[in-house]
């Protein structure tokens, strides 16, 4: 008797947890040519809880109605959708304008100032890239 009522109050709280959760997918593409984006991370926001898009730009999370998901990636602008009544969420993120003006690589795997570096400093800008000759 007492085995089945520890079994009914634990399918209970198991009910009461799960209550209201919904598996949320889709897809997450490119505004500039349609494609999938790979490693987009899907967050639950406020929480840890996420996940990533795989090789197809595909992604499937369990969410409550309430929750807000947000999409981010580097080099796109970040995206918050909220779930609703919705299972399937697609999404379109479009490129982020303001980009890295700057890097600075360094062979020790340091970081520092370009500044305080003591040895040689090399900068390529965007117009030596462009203009190379085309073989």
């Amino acid at each position: 008797m007492k085995k089945n009522l520890l079994l009914s109050i634990l399918l209970i709280c198991t009910c009461l947890v799960s209550y209201g959760q919904v598996k949320v997918s889709g897809k997450v593409i490119s505004s500039d040519d349609g494609s999938g984006i790979p490693g987009v991370t899907v967050l639950l926001k406020g929480s840890k809880v996420g996940t990533q898009t795989d090789v197809e730009g595909k992604y499937s999370i369990v969410a409550k109605k309430e929750d807000v998901l947000v999409f981010s990636f580097v080099g796109m602008n970040t995206q918050e959708v909220t779930v609703g009544e919705q299972t399937s969420v697609n999404v379109s993120m479009s490129s982020d304008d303001n980009v890295l003006s700057e890097v600075v690589v360094t062979a020790q795997g340091i970081v520092r100032e370009k500044k305080a570096l003591g040895y040689a400093v090399t900068s390529v800008d965007k117009k030596s890239i462009e203009d190379r000759p085309q073989a």
